[in-house]
């Protein structure tokens, strides 16, 4: 989730969580962003992969991974799908809505983590899960919740107005607010597209099925 034009490397604090998952981030002596969840020595154990739209994928400590190579490819999994159902009623979102995002966002990658340092299944920014109340960001359960809890507070401020709430968990909320709705932004202006796309599709989805909660 973008939330501004700040270069990400002028920025090296790490997540105050408090708790054993705090996600620390440091940077390397080539420039590159890493994080771990694990440890607070001068090098904890976390590697990291570039992906193909300039992304980096986070590999923690204990975890397999092997380069990924070619385009991405599309993920659908129901792996994440109780939680989401759980959040979704918790905080009166539709389910539909809330799997769109997390699509659209890490496509299924719950160690996913954005050029801008979004991580996690929801792409949350530091300072959006510290808000949230979201202790270890890369945990499925407590980053969708915190995700969820985030659209219930956007859908709050804009009046349940869809477009705004889906460009604003992209863009910002200031930024939707200065442009009235969504910004003139190409990449939120395609975010916004693509996010009601699979909206329409999960719902579907839930219809063809018969577990429509949205």
């Amino acid at each position: 989730m973008v939330r501004g034009l700040v270069a990400i490397l002028l920025v090296a604090l790490p997540l105050q969580a408090g708790a054993s998952g705090a996600i620390r981030k440091w940077v390397d002596e080539n420039g590159v962003v890493h994080y771990s969840n694990v440890g607070r020595s001068s090098r904890p154990p976390a590697r990291y992969q570039t992906l193909p739209g300039g992304g980096v994928r986070v590999i923690l400590e204990g975890e397999k991974g092997g380069a990924r190579t070619g385009r991405a490819v599309r993920r659908d999994t129901t792996e994440y799908d109780a939680h989401l159902r759980e959040a979704a009623r918790r905080y009166e979102i539709p389910f539909a809505l809330a799997r769109a995002i997390l699509a659209a966002e890490s496509n299924f990658d719950p160690r996913a983590v954005s050029p801008k340092g979004a991580m996690g299944l929801m792409q949350l920014m530091p300072k959006t899960a510290e808000e949230m109340f979201v202790a270890d960001v890369f945990d499925p359960r407590e980053n969708i919740f915190g995700g969820v809890r985030y659209l219930r507070v956007l859908t709050n401020l804009f009046d349940g107005d869809l477009v705004k709430v889906i460009a604003a968990y992209n863009a910002g909320p200031e930024a939707v607010r200065r442009a009235g709705g969504i910004p003139n932004y190409p990449e939120t202006q395609a975010y916004v597209v693509r996010v009601l796309s699979l909206y329409r599709e999960f719902l579907e989805r839930e219809a063809r099925e018969g577990t429509d909660e949205s």
